[in-house]
């Protein structure tokens, strides 16, 4: 499993360094607008360009309020509208994962409205593609909606879950710990089982291309490698 955290915290290069140095492979970071009450979490142009130069993924998500899916389609059309136009503002590579998140306990009673919110979202956002971030439970139920899932950690009774679920949040509060002191901000971890639908530095498209015997021009390699990951597992 490859290690990497997410938080609500602006990275520098220097703390994306360190993370890196440290085993870590890549940051979930919230690509809402830079402006309003979500302004402080913000991932911008420039905090992007530090953490891929400093080699690691970036997991873009999009989270308003953790029960935003209660909202439904409508809430869903809003949000896949914000989230498409966000990540072409940063410049998120098309067939990236984009997260939308069901940050909460959901009882059964919502689970119609996020069934809603997460096919209403996912015709909004193009040629990205849609992540899931759930409990358990709500991966059971919708996982399948989405192209791949990330668990929480809180609320997720009844057991392991039998999905293709690519990440996992975990909780182990003396590695957080000792990662925030490195960085100087607080952090959750995770584990994923791949980074290849993150958004990656151009560098990794390129020597994708070099390994296959595909191309040694920097500017197809990114257009063959986004043409790759948005249809190869169509």
């Amino acid at each position: 499993m490859i290690k990497g955290i997410d938080t609500a915290a602006s990275i520098s290069l220097e703390a994306a360094k360190k993370l890196y140095a440290i085993g870590y492979r890549f940051a979930g970071r919230y690509i809402v607008p830079e402006a309003g009450v979500l302004k402080s979490k913000a991932l911008t142009a420039n905090e992007a360009k530090n953490i891929l130069d400093a080699g690691l993924a970036i997991l873009p998500i999009w989270e308003t309020t953790g029960s935003r899916a209660r909202g439904g389609a409508s809430a869903g059309n809003a949000d896949g509208v914000s989230a498409l136009n966000r990540a072409r503002e940063l410049g998120i590579p098309e067939g990236t994962i984009l997260v939308f998140t069901v940050d909460y306990n959901a009882p059964v009673g919502d689970y119609s409205l996020i069934e809603a919110y997460l096919r209403a979202a996912r015709r909004q956002i193009g040629n990205y593609r849609l992540g899931l971030y759930a409990p358990s439970a709500v991966i059971r139920e919708y996982g399948k909606i989405a192209d791949w899932c990330w668990r929480t950690y809180a609320w997720n009774t009844g057991g392991a879950i039998d999905t293709d679920a690519y990440q996992t949040h975990y909780q182990d509060l003396m590695s957080a710990k000792s990662v925030q002191a490195k960085v100087g901000f607080p952090v959750d971890l995770d584990e994923a089982k791949s980074v290849e639908l993150m958004w990656k530095k151009e560098q990794d498209a390129l020597e994708w291309a070099k390994s296959n015997k595909i191309t040694d021009d920097p500017a197809l390699a990114q257009a063959i490698w986004n043409y790759h990951h948005r249809f190869h597992e169509s």
